[in-house]
């Protein structure tokens, strides 16, 4: 009975996520719309998109960043986090399955005046895979952001996913 009046609830909010962006047909991997970013040096971000690279072109594991100011701004009155990472994980189609039939995607949604933020996976990871996240969220991105060093929290957090999309779904954690 609670799962069911949870996804009415979902449903009648309305959740509102926002289509893919794309530049010339292709999806960008890195949308911080709350600018959690910009305040590191260029050389410190670029380590975010070489770490996505990897992962993407080694791996098959893209690995989307959003960052949002609050979830309600798009509909959603909950307090927790996951069924929105969930929604805007499968809204976006994130991963490769309609390519290659697997589906490696890595979602890393922060949301600023929630203080909240989820790193969503794709089926293919398994459950195995959460308290590995967990560990990443836990030791390395929320020490930075307890100390309002989003940036550093964020480049370190892509850099273990990538380093985790290395291992791959089957690999041993």
């Amino acid at each position: 009975l609670i799962v069911l009046l949870t996804a009415v609830s979902l449903h009648a909010q309305q959740v509102m996520i926002p289509p893919i962006p794309e530049l010339n047909g292709v999806g960008k991997f890195v949308h911080d719309k709350s600018g959690l970013l910009m305040p590191a040096p260029l050389e410190m971000r670029r380590r975010v998109f070489r770490a996505q690279k990897v992962a993407f072109e080694d791996h098959r594991t893209p690995i989307i960043l959003v960052t949002i100011h609050h979830m309600a701004a798009f509909g959603y009155e909950e307090e927790e986090i996951q069924p929105f990472a969930e929604q805007w994980f499968n809204e976006w189609d994130i991963g490769t399955e309609k390519t290659t039939g697997e589906n490696r995607g890595i979602l890393f949604l922060i949301s600023v005046q929630d203080r909240k933020a989820r790193i969503e996976l794709g089926k293919d990871w398994g459950r195995r895979w959460d308290g590995h996240c967990q560990r990443i969220m836990n030791r390395v991105i929320l020490p930075h952001f307890r100390n309002d060093n989003y940036s550093i929290g964020i480049i370190e957090g892509i850099e273990e996913l990538s380093a985790m999309a290395q291992l791959e779904p089957d690999g041993t954690i």
